[in-house]
């Protein structure tokens, strides 16, 4: 039963991710996605807003990449989408973009040196002051092979 589950799981991951390569509105897509993750999951747990959108905006980041699309306007269009939730939730939205922008620099260890700097120089020119926030955010990554422990 969990080899069929497996299989599944890593299917549907493929067809999602080869459509997001063929489609025209696959940063659309992603946003709109986001979206109605955030819109169910804070609903649930408004407690753990920040971690919701970090890990939410985490994974659509990480199918864009196997679908090798343009991170840096994906990330403008997320934040975008992160801020309309916020506000329709009656949360912080400069607390809950800065939670997606934790999100985008867990990504660092996965891309490019540039599609780190694109991404820094798209969400600056969009929102002012979110390209240094963003590079402070990869500064306080964990290093390569070490995983954080609770203490």
């Amino acid at each position: 039963m969990e080899d069929l589950e497996f299989k599944t799981s890593q299917l549907t991951k493929e067809l999602v991710v080869a459509r997001l390569k063929t489609s025209e509105t696959a940063y659309d897509a992603a946003a709109e996605i986001v979206k109605q993750t955030l819109t169910v999951a804070l609903k649930a747990q408004p407690q753990d807003a920040a971690r919701i959108v970090s890990d939410t905006t985490y994974g659509a980041m990480q199918s864009l990449i196997l679908a090798e699309q343009n991170l840096a306007k994906a990330a403008v269009l997320l934040l975008h989408a992160v801020s309309d939730i916020a506000h329709a939730q009656h949360l912080d939205p400069t607390e809950q973009m800065m939670a997606a922008i934790n999100g985008f620099a867990r990504l660092s260890r996965l891309i490019t040196a540039d599609q780190v700097n694109d991404i820094r120089v798209e969400i600056d020119k969009e929102f002012h002051g979110t390209g240094e926030v963003f590079g402070l955010a990869i500064s306080q990554q964990p290093a390569p092979g070490r995983r954080e422990t609770a203490q």
